[in-house]
């Protein structure tokens, strides 16, 4: 499987996945989370913006090494004393609610990463 992963375009943050992880007996071939937000962090500063705030999804089996990827991103861009952790869960209704807190808190990011696509279109909505 993994000898097919270069031929199949816009794998390039791409690994098997051990079955273990999630508790199934296939493998699986995922993206590399910590990769994948380290690219996408990277393109916003590449866009212009530098208060890249993180919409986390804490508890959540990927949320661990997007989260890595993310401080690990700001670092590299001389962003660490400007990266931002607010807890989103997984679902849009819990990015809903993270972006109710974000218009609270009185300081607005030039751009969000959210953990998941569900809890980006909460926030959006």
């Amino acid at each position: 499987m993994l000898r097919l992963l270069p031929a199949v375009p816009g794998l390039s943050s791409a690994f098997a996945q051990p079955p273990a992880l999630f508790r199934t007996r296939v493998d699986a071939v995922r993206i590399d989370d910590t990769a994948a937000m380290r690219r996408l962090v990277g393109h916003l500063v590449g866009l212009g913006h530098s208060e890249i705030w993180h919409a986390s999804g804490a508890g959540y089996v990927s949320a661990d090494p997007r989260l890595d990827g993310y401080l690990a991103a700001m670092a590299e861009h001389r962003l660490a004393d400007r990266a931002h952790v607010m807890p989103a869960g997984g679902s849009a209704r819990e990015g809903a609610a993270a972006a109710m807190r974000l218009l609270d808190a009185g300081r607005m990011p030039t751009a969000v990463v959210a953990y998941n696509d569900r809890v980006a279109c909460g926030m959006i909505d």
